[in-house]
């Protein structure tokens, strides 16, 4: 599967839901319709912005830094964040 231009959210189609087994219906429909739905975000970054398979070789490079970037903060941010305003502080922020 290639990266697509566009990675925003979008609705399921339905001639993708068609293809669904009843699990994967049920599954679906109990994540999306209840605030699992918060967490979904991070399912979406991790197949579609987090695979660098994804990507062509000129833009790997881009996406490397892009995700040290990501890192980095992740690192140097959010344990200070939660060091000065505690876990209350980081999940507020």
């Amino acid at each position: 599967m290639a990266l697509v231009e566009d990675t925003a959210w979008h609705p399921v189609m339905p001639e993708v839901m068609e293809k669904w087994s009843p699990t994967q219906a049920a599954v679906w429909k109990f994540v999306l319709g209840s605030p699992l739905k918060c967490f979904a975000s991070i399912g979406h970054w991790l197949i579609w912005h987090f695979d660098l398979g994804k990507y062509t070789e000129k833009q790997r490079p881009r996406v490397l830094v892009s995700l040290a970037a990501v890192a980095a903060f992740g690192l140097i941010a959010l344990p200070t964040l939660t060091y000065f305003t505690g876990f209350e502080g980081l999940v507020k922020y």
